[in-house]
C-alpha cells in the first residue's frame, strides 16, 4: 500500500489518520459535544453574559446598550477574545452551523465585563 500524502491545506486526523481538511469532518474527536469554528477552524467559544462596554462609534447598533446585560458568544481565536451578540441566537448559529464564515453574519459586541458563562 502506498503513503498518501497531503495535500496543501490538509492535515492528518487525530483519531483514525485519515487526511482531511480542517473544515471537513472526520471522527469527532468530542462526540456529544457542539463543535465550535471561526473562519472554518476550529475555535474555542462559549456562551457568555455580559455588560455590553462603549460602542466605538455613536452610530454603531449597539451603542444605546452600554450598561445592559446580555447574552453573548466568546470566541478565543488564536489567542484573541472577542464577542458576537446572541440574544436571538445568531452568534451561535455562526460559529456552528456556519463554522465562522463569513457568508453568515454576525453584531459584535463591545465588552465590558463577562458574568458568568451561560447554562
Amino acid at each position: 500500500m502506498s503513503e498518501v500524502h497531503l495535500k496543501t491545506g490538509q492535515s492528518r486526523c487525530a483519531k483514525c489518520g485519515r487526511p482531511r481538511y480542517v473544515i471537513e469532518r472526520c471522527c469527532d474527536e468530542y462526540a456529544g459535544e457542539e463543535r465550535t469554528y471561526w473562519n472554518y477552524e476550529p475555535t474555542p467559544a462559549r456562551i457568555v453574559r455580559v455588560i455590553v462596554g462603549k460602542s466605538e462609534r455613536p452610530t454603531w447598533w449597539c451603542a444605546d446598550l452600554e450598561g445592559t446585560e446580555r447574552e453573548a458568544i466568546e470566541v478565543n481565536y488564536h489567542g484573541h477574545k472577542f464577542y458576537l451578540d446572541n440574544e436571538n441566537g445568531e452568534g451561535w448559529n455562526k460559529v456552528t452551523r456556519g463554522r465562522g464564515g463569513p457568508e453568515w453574519g454576525h453584531s459584535s459586541l463591545p465588552v465590558q465585563t463577562v458574568l458568568e458563562q451561560s447554562a
